[in-house]
This record gives C-alpha cells, sequence and structure tokens, in this order.
C-alpha cells in the first residue's frame, strides 16, 4: 500500500513540476513577444533600432525581405558561425538559439 501511495505523491509532485516548467515557458514566450512589439513600435515611430537591429532594417530597404525575416536569418548566420567555430566543442543545447529567436523575426514588419 505504502508503494501504491509514493508513486502517487510522486505523480503529483511531477505535475506541479511540469506545471511550473510550461508557466515559465509561457512567461518567456509572453516576454520575447511583447520585446518583439516594442521593436516594431521603435521602427515604424522613426525612433531608430537596436546595433543588432540595423544590419537586418538596413538590408530591408534594399531587398524585398522583411525586418523579420532578415533578422531570423542573421540569427541562423550567427548560430552556423558559432557551430564552425567551435566545431566539437559546440554544445548540442545551443541548438536551441534558433528556435528561440523566432518570435523576435515574426513579429517584425
Amino acid at each position: 500500500m505504502e508503494h501504491c501511495l509514493y508513486f502517487a505523491v510522486g505523480d503529483r509532485g511531477r505535475d506541479r513540476a511540469l506545471i511550473l516548467q510550461l508557466d515559465r515557458v509561457a512567461t518567456f514566450l509572453l516576454g520575447v513577444f511583447i520585446m518583439s512589439l516594442g521593436v516594431v513600435a521603435s521602427v515604424r515611430a522613426n525612433l531608430g533600432t537596436s546595433p543588432i537591429r540595423s544590419f537586418p532594417t538596413v538590408l530591408s530597404l534594399a531587398t524585398v525581405l522583411s525586418v523579420g525575416t532578415l533578422t531570423i536569418l542573421l540569427n541562423l548566420l550567427f548560430l552556423l558561425t558559432e557551430i564552425l567555430l567551435l566545431r566539437r566543442k559546440f554544445p548540442p543545447i545551443q541548438l536551441i538559439q534558433f528556435p528561440v529567436a523566432q518570435p523576435l523575426g515574426c513579429g517584425e514588419p
């Protein structure tokens, strides 16, 4: 009987941990979304842009690609450069950079 009770308590603990992790991910994604809205508002109001966004912003004026698409491509270029430089020392967990960067680019015009 104690064995079953242990699993029941353990399952609740795992459920709480999963809910906490989902809450953290949701908070992070909300923060990224709000940050991308700030960048869009800054560009639309002609207030300028951050240094990391200046290259995609200038390229978007010379090409048919949007600032968002160019930001995603620039982040991919940075990631590929990091892989080439570090080679075997590149930790695979760093590949998470690319999917995380997607909301930053998708929210821009």
